[in-house]
């Protein structure tokens, strides 16, 4: 039976779910298996069962997407380990098609987006974004992409033209989503008894969203297994039908006092719960058992005073009674700083005051989540980093892009891009800032200083040698290039600096630099070493490879270049993340049966963009405060919430619309959206927050 337990506090929830598996163990061979929707939550969930289990082992956390495809190999007969309409199968695909297509009637548009020059990194992106569209249509529109596939259809669309294509060049045409979920809910409905392959019981947890097609297929499989659903909700009353405030004023205006709107509800849940609401309303149409675990706030508070107007559905407007706030009632606090640095060091203040006045409270027990990392994590790093150590918080920054927060991953990116490089001395130089690369070149951060002040003194400032200014149609001299500069350093090492008269020794017009010897010696050979091996490599890296030869290359290159020391786990790691992105991008060429060589520019557009290449730095709910971006499913209870950067033109944020998604122009509800996203997830902050909610925003710049 599928069973839905409703609370509005995630701890309640997740003492639920430990009740079961305490009351009903699964056999000690059978995996319990947990579906969520971030890795922040099963990892808290983990943490969560281990302390009230003592252990936590033998429990699968997949994504919904995840453990459909496993369902359907598990229960339908010949089904293939992997999808070829995953996303990145599906992007490479579309890649190979686009030339083609777009020299054909009906991809006019296409035609005129990539242009004559074949942009093989511009028509990738493209390639890219239709693979999401399709992705998002196999989940949201099924009975679109089926019509697609019927003999004689009529195709009114280009990408229907496509789909076509798409299916027509594989094997698999019909081992899709949306034709094997088709498949396996006759089949569940045909069963009487147990089908073979469905687990024990299934729990989903924290899911605020799910594509329609989904909830009923949990639906067909409870009637076989028992189904749990651990839905966050609000409110413990019936929110299905409450209205935005701004939408009763205008439905009032068309239609009159008899608008039929419910006034009744928290304008907050009204306003920022409309995803939240239209999978309440998914599941109350459902065949389901359903359990309700609601818990009163503390309303000593202001924080806790708002998250009980909200689970009971009341409007404070409307209440006779007006409540008093303490004077030092800190419960909420919202700030208006200068700039983004002045955020944060307004945040560590803050943070420190409430040390001060809460001493049960410790840096673990707070979240400070941005809309964009990327844009804060340099005066986090400034302020929280360097911060003296009396005054010193512990943290860690989650979700930053890879390059930004690993100074690995920042180094190999660099190194990818050596076939447009000018070979600028900083740039150059910068590389061995990295660990992993001082130690492969037997280096040290002294040796590095050293090096710097030789760039300086040979007055080294970009290219190789005279070729690479050739390239770019400048004068082909030597002069300021690398090939000078090392030539100096040889200099002072072989000859003598002064002549008998106590004049400088030249070679070739050429004067060496002086102190070139013992450990300095070895560091020139080195740093010699360093930039021949820097060459060889741009040579091989302007060639055009099929997947598998880069990932040979490039591996190659991260054994040439990286040797991390034993106990530094960070950089070892890192460098594993990119050997699993390599790995993946060879599964899905190979998945893709795309055989074509590409340009490196294509391999470092692809690794960019994929999820394996993340730094172990990131890791959510560290030893510290953790600073995160603002992600959708990620309402996990801390006592304190903060969030900054809550700018009007950062939050809501605001996502280009696609010309062709067609999903844009036929809302169905249970369709996600970006903006509904960011406003149940503003509204989950609030709700999460256990003691205090902090924000800030730049409104005084």
């Amino acid at each position: 039976m599928l069973k839905v337990v409703y609370s509005n506090d995630m701890l309640q929830l997740a003492a639920t779910l430990t009740a079961q598996q305490k009351s009903a163990p699964l056999p000690p061979l059978e995996a319990e298996t947990i579906i969520v929707q971030s890795n922040e939550l099963s990892r808290w969930l983990s943490l969560y069962l281990a302390q009230n289990h003592s252990i936590a082992s033998h429990i699968d956390f997949p994504y919904p997407s995840a453990y459909l495809w496993a369902l359907f190999r598990r229960v339908l007969p010949d089904i293939p380990k992997e999808s070829a309409f995953s996303k990145d199968a599906m992007t490479w695909r579309i890649f190979d098609l686009l030339p083609t297509c777009a020299g054909q009637n009906g991809f006019e548009a296409i035609a005129g987006y990539l242009g004559e020059q074949d942009d093989v990194v511009k028509r990738f992106g493209l390639a890219h974004r239709i693979a999401d569209s399709f992705d998002q249509y196999l989940m949201y529109r099924p009975d679109w992409v089926q019509s697609w596939e019927q003999p004689g259809a009529k195709l009114p669309h280009w990408q229907a033209m496509l789909w076509q294509r798409l299916t027509a060049d594989v094997d698999q045409s019909a081992m899709h989503r949306a034709n094997l979920l088709e498949r396996l809910k006759a089949y569940l409905q045909s069963c009487t008894d147990r089908p073979e392959g469905l687990p024990t019981r299934l729990a989903i947890f924290g899911v605020s969203a799910l594509p329609p097609v989904y909830l009923e297929l949990y639906e067909l499989m409870g009637r076989h297994c028992d189904i749990t659903l651990y839905f966050l909700s609000p409110s413990e009353g019936y929110w299905g039908d409450l209205v935005d405030p701004k939408r009763q004023g205008q439905q009032t205006l068309d239609f009159g006092e008899d608008a039929g709107v419910n006034e009744s509800g928290h304008p907050l849940l009204a306003s920022l719960g409309k995803q939240g609401q239209d999978f309440f309303e998914q599941i109350q149409h459902c065949e389901h058992e359903s359990e309700s675990l609601f818990s009163m706030p503390d309303s000593t508070s202001l924080l806790g005073q708002l998250q009980g107007d909200i689970v009971q559905l009341v409007d404070p407007s409307l209440t006779a009674d007006k409540r008093l706030i303490a004077d030092d009632d800190d419960s909420i606090q919202c700030h208006a700083c200068h700039s983004t640095m002045r955020e944060v060091e307004v945040l560590h203040d803050q943070l420190l005051a409430l040390f001060e006045r809460h001493p049960d409270l410790s840096p673990t027990d707070v979240v400070v989540m941005t809309p964009d990392v990327d844009v804060y994590a340099g005066a986090i790093d400034a302020v929280f980093g360097t911060a003296p150590k009396g005054l010193f918080i512990p943290y860690g920054i989650s979700g930053a892009s890879g390059q930004q927060q690993s100074p690995v991953l920042s180094a190999f990116d660099r190194l990818l891009a050596l076939p447009e490089s000018r070979f600028d001395v900083e740039s150059i130089v910068a590389l061995l800032d990295c660990e992993a690369i001082q130690q492969r070149f037997a280096l040290n951060e002294q040796a590095v200083t050293v090096i710097r002040q030789w760039c300086r003194e040979t007055h080294i400032r970009w290219a190789l040698s005279a070729e690479d200014k050739a390239v770019l149609d400048l004068p082909a001299t030597e002069a300021n290039s690398w090939r000078v500069g090392l030539d100096r350093l040889l200099l002072g090492y072989a000859l003598p600096l002064s002549d008998d008269d106590g004049g400088w020794r030249l070679f070739d017009g050429q004067s060496g630099v002086d102190g070139i010897r013992g450990e300095r010696a070895q560091t020139m050979a080195q740093l010699c070493a360093f930039v021949d091996a820097l060459d060889r490599a741009r040579q091989r890296l302007k060639q055009s490879n099929t997947a598998q030869q880069w990932q040979q290359t490039l591996l190659a290159l991260l054994t040439q270049f990286f040797k991390p020391q034993h106990d530094n786990a960070r950089d070892q790691a890192d460098i594993l993340s990119i050997t699993q992105a390599l790995d993946s991008l060879v599964e899905s060429t190979e998945l893709a049966t795309f055989e074509q060589t590409m340009p490196i520019s294509l391999v470092r557009e692809w690794l960019k963009g994929n999820n394996d290449v993340t730094p172990l730095a990131q890791r959510f709910m560290g030893h510290g405060v953790t600073f995160c971006g603002m992600v959708p499913m990620r309402s996990i209870p801390f006592a304190v919430v903060c969030l900054i950067g809550m700018n009007d033109d950062s939050f809501r944020r605001r996502q280009p619309k696609q010309g062709f998604d067609l999903l844009s122009y036929d809302f169905r509800k249970g369709d996600r959206s970006r903006r509904d996203d960011d406003r149940y997830l503003f509204l989950e902050a609030i709700l999460s927050a256990q003691q205090h909610c902090y924000m800030s925003y730049v409104g005084a710049s």
